[in-house]
């Protein structure tokens, strides 16, 4: 399925490595992402520094646990 053999190259660093999961990823079976797994993690941390998603999570863990907020509450 994967050819260790053939290199691709990374779309944003320009880093060629062997076209396999373990340094592309996987987008489905067979097939791997343009951008190199380095590439990936620095771009999911920018991605994480820039939006701060507490305060979403907090509200849906308040949601899922059964809380709900009435009327009076809200106002």
């Amino acid at each position: 399925m994967y050819d260790a053999a053939v290199l691709k190259r990374c779309t944003n660093c320009g880093e060629s490595y062997p076209s396999t999961p373990e340094h592309f990823g996987q987008v489905r079976p067979g097939q791997v992402r343009p951008r190199c797994r380095n590439c990936e993690r620095a771009k999911n941390r920018e991605y994480d520094r820039n939006n701060d998603r507490s305060h979403r999570d907090a509200k849906r863990r308040k949601l899922e646990s059964g809380l709900r907020v009435s009327i009076h509450d809200k106002r």
